[in-house]
């Protein structure tokens, strides 16, 4: 399956950082580069906002499983 993330206004590889530790389980991540521009762009999505319709969009089309909690607000996430 492709996702056109051009549609939600935000690049998937933005959101990435940010699902894993919105699970209520995971308390740290420790990411890794190959490059200094891979860091680069790591550091900078995180700067970039993520909304909340594109979690629910992802769920939406399948990529993420409904029973999967998605991040949220600030370090709530949701359940549904």
């Amino acid at each position: 399956m492709q996702y056109d993330d051009s549609a939600a206004g935000t690049r998937l590889n933005a959101a990435v950082p940010r699902f894993v530790p919105g699970h209520p389980g995971i308390e740290s991540v420790i990411p890794g580069a190959l490059t200094v521009g891979d860091a680069r762009s790591s550091v900078s999505s995180l700067a970039q906002p993520i909304p909340h319709e594109l979690w629910l969009d992802l769920r939406e089309t399948g990529l993420i499983f409904k029973d999967v909690p998605i991040p949220a607000f600030g370090d709530r996430v949701v359940q549904q």
